[in-house]
């Protein structure tokens, strides 16, 4: 386990003889077996019901929709507000048993709950007084978050802390855990307005170096380790197995990644938090006029094996790891971890495409055709 504030050595000062050196099978997924008839924006994740019907959540439309692939429908789930079947910024969709799912909004610090037909249901406040980031569930109910700065006593024009919890609320029994601390990327924060007034924005560095994790169903939690690219399981009781490192080939941050990276920057959404005059809120953007904007941001020589939020549990318990890759390389490939560890095997995805989610036997990826427009389709593992 990685104890809290401790500072991880940079990926350079890994002497080459840490990397297990591994051979494993390589596939490529087959022609997608359905694919949806309407274009979305920015697919932030999906849900897949036992009668084959999915529910995505697009980020940037603000907006989420119950689909039925084999006949080409999509229905309207909820809409953007505040009130009660309504959500301020859909992201998470968290599987409970009977194909009810909670919604996750962060603007609105709550979960929607979405019936098995699509309409919506009550809300379930955060847990009170904390900032952590729902990101995962259990079959119990019992929701995983990941430790935010703003809950950390972090002070604006500090440096940010480099590792945060993975925490586990019983929202029965109102009761927080801690599973393991992550490495986190580092962040550039700016601070605007004063006299009791402000906004603080949070930007993460490009490439910058992080821990990935996922839940699955079972209440397993697997964590890939940036520093030797390794990963571990935590079991329920908390109980850790890890398996060995694994060989990277360093790939060069290079100019065609950092005009890529601009363009993502200026088209996402951020997350500003307004601080005084009563409390704390967070919001999401354009960041209003005035905000502040950070600048050109620095990049690091070399990217990390993996990017920030590029992890997944499958249904069957596997672990899945989407590598970092050259910008003229058009073929994304992930690398698919035992339930001890081991890596076991790579997927090539088609060009283009991105894992959003997973079900019965398939895996739903994005597709953004060249009009930057995504859609989903769903491939037989």
């Amino acid at each position: 386990m990685i104890p809290r504030g401790t500072l991880l050595l940079a990926l350079t000062a890994l002497p080459a003889s840490v990397w297990a050196q591994t051979s494993v099978p390589v596939r490529a997924l087959g022609s997608p077996l359905a694919k949806s008839a309407d274009a979305f924006t920015n697919i932030s994740s999906v849900r897949e019901l036992s009668n084959g019907k999915v529910i995505v959540s697009d980020l940037v439309d603000k907006s989420v929709h119950l689909l039925d692939l084999a006949a080409g429908t999509s229905v309207q789930v909820g809409r953007e507000g505040e009130g009660p079947g309504e959500y301020g910024f859909p992201g998470e969709l968290l599987p409970l048993p009977g194909d009810t799912t909670l919604l996750v909004d962060r603007v609105n610090r709550r979960f929607l709950i979405i019936l098995p037909d699509g309409k919506t249901g009550g809300t379930i406040p955060f847990p009170q007084n904390t900032f952590n980031d729902p990101r995962g569930i259990d079959r119990t109910g019992r929701i995983y978050f990941q430790g935010s700065m703003l809950g950390g006593g972090f002070t604006p024009g500090q440096p940010s802390p480099d590792s945060l919890p993975i925490t586990r609320w019983d929202r029965r029994r109102n009761v927080t855990d801690t599973v393991t601390f992550l490495k986190v990327p580092s962040l550039n924060v700016n601070v605007s307005g004063g006299g009791g007034r402000g906004a603080v924005m949070f930007r993460m560095q490009p490439f910058s170096p992080e821990d990935g994790w996922s839940v699955g169903s079972d209440g397993r939690v697997g964590v890939a380790r940036v520093v030797d690219y390794h990963v571990e399981w935590f079991s329920p009781a908390r109980q850790r197995t890890a398996g060995p490192a694994n060989k990277v080939t360093p790939v060069r941050v290079t100019e065609a990644d950092k005009e890529a990276q601009r363009r993502q920057m200026a088209s996402s959404p951020r997350m500003m938090v307004a601080v005084g005059g009563g409390g704390t809120s967070t919001r999401a953007a354009p960041a209003p006029a005035g905000a502040p904007s950070g600048g050109e941001p620095e990049y690091p020589e070399f990217k990390p094996p993996f990017p920030g939020r590029s992890t997944w549990v499958t249904p069957e318990g596997m672990l899945w790891v989407l590598r970092s890759r050259a910008a003229t390389d058009p073929i994304p490939l992930t690398d698919v971890f035992d339930q001890r560890g081991n890596l076991v095997s790579q997927v090539k995805l088609p060009q283009d495409r991105r894992v959003v989610g997973f079900g019965n036997g398939v895996v739903y990826l994005a597709h953004t055709d060249s009009d930057d427009l995504q859609w989903l389709e769903r491939y037989k593992r």
